[in-house]
């Protein structure tokens, strides 16, 4: 800093400078222009506006934070902005564990990667596992889709998303609309399992007709990738099952007790 003042009473440091930088032994780095530091305590404060850079290039900045050097916990608190490689994270309070490399929003919560997004109560991110965590009202967009859920899960790595409870899933380009207690998308393969009381109802629309197909089932898998990239075994079993579903039970029954009584 540029200038430091200590008062022997409170035992703390009080640090003025444009910029004023405190660095820990993880060499994360903590940058503002107002920080009081108590010596007793090892709690330092910043107003108007302070950022942290982890040392894996992770950035949290917001307008006033705490950070418990003993505890290696620090709150951001105001108009919070988390940034995560192709990652935002925008809230107005978190809790960073700096030696758990775990980030708590315990607000509401707004996520953007690329053209998603997504909202919810609250939730955590995991910096070791890259797994983001969101529960209570989620909500998220994309340019042709539309999900709601009670809770999901975002591997980052894979790019693998999992809801749960309650799930609804919207694809607005294909008319398609998904629903499931529990959904699994695989973004390798672009598949979309669902499971617990899971549904699938498709709209087309054939001179001017609407007619919505509704199919049901324990488990339901949704192939996301385009029919001819899809491999030639899955094609053969799925139809495979088709025949099964179309076949006249009745009728089958009969001519198999007419082959057996001849």
């Amino acid at each position: 800093s540029d200038t430091i003042d200590y008062d022997i009473e409170t035992s703390t440091a009080k640090f003025r400078s444009d910029i004023v930088q405190l660095k820990d032994e993880k060499h994360n780095v903590l940058r503002t222009s107002t920080l009081d530091y108590c010596t007793k305590d090892s709690i330092a404060v910043f107003h108007d506006g302070g950022s942290m850079t982890m040392e894996d290039g992770q950035i949290i900045e917001s307008e006033h934070g705490i950070y418990d050097t003993g505890l290696k916990k620090v709150n951001f608190i105001g108009d919070v902005n988390m940034y995560v490689d192709t990652v935002y994270v925008k809230t107005e309070a978190l809790d960073y564990d700096t030696a758990a490399k775990v980030a708590y929003f315990t607000r509401d919560v707004d996520f953007f990667r690329e053209g998603d997004m997504m909202s919810a109560r609250r939730g955590w991110y995991n910096r070791e596992t890259e797994t983001f965590y969101f529960q209570d009202n989620v909500h998220c967009m994309s340019d042709r889709r539309e999900a709601w859920c009670d809770s999901m899960y975002y591997f980052k790595l894979p790019n693998d998303v999992m809801m749960l409870g309650d799930a609804q899933v919207q694809d607005t380009l294909k008319h398609i609309t998904a629903v499931a207690d529990y959904m699994l998308y695989e973004s390798e393969i672009r598949q979309l399992t669902l499971s617990d009381n899971a549904a699938v109802a498709m709209r087309t629309v054939q001179n001017d007709k609407v007619d919505t197909l509704y199919c049901g089932a324990d488990n339901i898998i949704y192939n996301v990738e385009k029919f001819g990239n899809i491999e030639e075994s899955e094609k053969v079993n799925a139809e495979k099952r088709k025949s099964e579903i179309l076949t006249d039970a009745v009728s089958a029954y009969r001519e198999r007790v007419q082959k057996e009584a001849q």
